[in-house]
């Protein structure tokens, strides 16, 4: 989750800059080198938004689009130097993400929680709803092997070993018939595990909403991850935590641009301070009464801002969904990796 004033994007996703929004997908982010390349040549065209209309209003807003063709002289040589400095500092990563107003839970407090991890880094997000079944989001697996996939239970700190951590490999994956990459509509998926998790203190179920729809505006909610508390990839001490207000639909919607669909669930501080998620966030949980009302979607290129709320997927309308894959088991061609096979 990324502080105020600060830049980080999906590096598998560098085009949704342009769209106006982040997809809390992975932790491995790039620092905006089409906006550097613009400053440090002016003469170059700015990308075209197409996502939402605003995006070049809301740049121009923080002075980035509109420095772009005045820097010259002294000024472009400043801002060369600066940018070299940047990029000479260490690795690519999300520039200053952190939790917007959140903290660090007592460890395992939150035993439902799941880390997806790929290649060894904490990836996405997950809840764990049945022993062999985790929640998450459908954009975090696009262009994903399975088989490198591994699911990380019963964790706090994700830098080193725990006790209480079960790892899995994904059996399967079950993404639902409707996602739509561009809108993002039906950003869910089940994972299979290759094994059950055995429950306890630390490893724990969270369950689907109560039939009859979601939160009403103004509940009380939470949100959590594991995203980065530095400009450079540093893991957080533990699970960070943020508290969180459900919006009115029409009241969302309209920050949107009219762009949101009915089965999306939004929610910002409640009190203009900027609290919500951000990169690596994905697939995790929007807690409301002790139960998942909403899986981490995406929000504005600006993490925990109030002008962009986040966006969930909103679970209850596809419980029915959810509970008819449990039921039936994954469907054929959804298989990643064989039964007791591990990373």
């Amino acid at each position: 989750m990324t502080g105020p004033g600060r830049w980080g994007i999906c590096k598998d996703l560098p085009g949704k800059l342009r769209q106006g929004l982040r997809l809390g997908c992975s932790s491995r982010c790039d620092f905006p080198l089409p906006w550097l390349t613009g400053i440090l040549h002016p003469t170059a065209a700015p990308p075209a938004p197409h996502f939402r209309p605003a995006v070049g209003a809301e740049l121009g807003k923080t002075g980035v689009t509109a420095m772009g063709p005045r820097v010259g002289g002294r000024a472009h040589l400043l801002l060369s130097g600066a940018a070299a400095v940047l990029l000479a500092l260490g690795p690519p990563g999300c520039w200053g993400a952190r939790i917007v107003g959140g903290r660090e839970v007592n460890p395992h407090s939150r035993p439902y929680m799941a880390s997806v991890r790929f290649q060894g880094e904490h990836h996405c997000g997950g809840f764990l709803l049945r022993p062999g079944w985790v929640v998450s989001a459908a954009h975090c697996f696009v262009d994903r092997d399975l088989r490198a996939g591994l699911v990380v239970l019963g964790a706090h700190s994700l830098r080193t070993p725990e006790p209480t951590q079960q790892v899995f490999a994904i059996r399967a994956l079950v993404r639902h018939p409707d996602y739509e990459p561009v809108s993002h509509a039906g950003d869910l998926c089940l994972l299979q595990l290759n094994g059950s998790a055995a429950l306890g203190p630390a490893v724990g179920l969270l369950g689907l909403p109560r039939r009859g729809g979601g939160p009403p505006p103004g509940t009380q909610c939470r949100v959590a991850g594991w995203g980065s508390v530095s400009d450079f990839e540093e893991p957080p001490p533990g699970l960070m935590e943020a508290n969180v207000q459900v919006l009115r639909p029409d009241a969302c919607n309209s920050s949107w641009g009219g762009r949101l669909r009915a089965a999306m669930l939004c929610t910002r501080s409640g009190d203009r301070r900027r609290r919500g998620f951000c990169s690596a966030d994905s697939g995790g949980p929007l807690v409301c009464q002790n139960r998942a009302q909403g899986v981490v979607s995406f929000s504005g290129i600006w993490c925990g801002d109030p002008k962009t709320p986040d966006v969930y997927t909103r679970l209850s309308a596809f419980s029915s969904w959810i509970r008819g894959v449990l039921r039936r088991g994954p469907p054929p061609g959804t298989h990643g990796r064989p039964e007791g096979a591990r990373g």
